[in-house]
């Protein structure tokens, strides 16, 4: 069984959607080394290839076949999970509200 790493589905992903490492790792806040890191690492352990790769300039990656359709599952998967750290934020920020608050 295979057992894959959020961190490198994350990369991908954000890769995928965004067009460019460069522009995924901005909005990871990661460097675009790491993120190809990632991204390669994913595509070893995997054991095929999701992105072609363009060579440096403003082209956009494009992905392979087997990278539209992990990218389309990811979508909901990668959507949940901002939806639940969302919520998981907002709970702390209303109990440092509350801790805060000054006494009358």
């Amino acid at each position: 069984m295979i057992t894959l790493e959020y961190d490198q589905l994350e990369a991908f992903y954000y890769v995928a959607k965004l067009g460019t490492f460069v522009e995924a790792a901005e909005h990871l806040a990661r460097t675009q080394p790491a993120m190809s890191m990632r991204i390669k690492n994913l595509e070893i352990h995997i054991g095929k290839p999701l992105i072609v790769r363009r060579m440096k300039g403003n082209r956009r990656n494009v992905l392979t076949k087997f990278g539209c359709e992990l990218f389309c599952r990811l979508h909901v998967i990668i959507t949940k999970m901002n939806s639940i750290n969302s919520i998981c934020f907002e709970e702390q920020l209303e109990s440092i509200q509350t801790k805060c608050t000054p006494r009358r």
